[in-house]
């Protein structure tokens, strides 16, 4: 199950990241929540690069509330961490992996 984390939780424990790289940031303010990723050198979760949030957008059309999404979301990028087809580039991003051909 996808992890929730705080606006600006500091995370440098780890401890977010056992289901994997990708957790679920609630809102202040607006009830809204959004994914963000681990990264090298950061205190919290950042914004995930643009080919996740292709990735994502392809995922978002399932029909539920907006936390519930975001949590199903969460979990099908960390599994696609998991299978390898998302990884950490040589600059500590973490990018859907490209084919051969460079399209992801």
């Amino acid at each position: 199950m996808a992890t929730i984390v705080g606006y600006y939780e500091n995370t440098e424990d780890g401890k977010a990241f056992e289901e994997g790289p990708f957790v679920v940031v609630p809102l202040p303010y607006t009830g809204d929540c959004r994914i963000e990723v681990q990264s090298e050198g950061h205190v919290c979760p950042i914004l995930p690069d643009t080919s996740i949030y292709v990735e994502m957008k392809r995922m978002a059309s399932i029909g539920r509330g907006e936390e519930e999404r975001m949590l199903v979301v969460c979990d099908a990028l960390n599994g696609m961490v998991k299978n390898g087809e998302i990884i950490c580039d040589e600059h500590g991003v973490w990018v859907v992996k490209e084919d051969g051909d460079g399209t992801p």
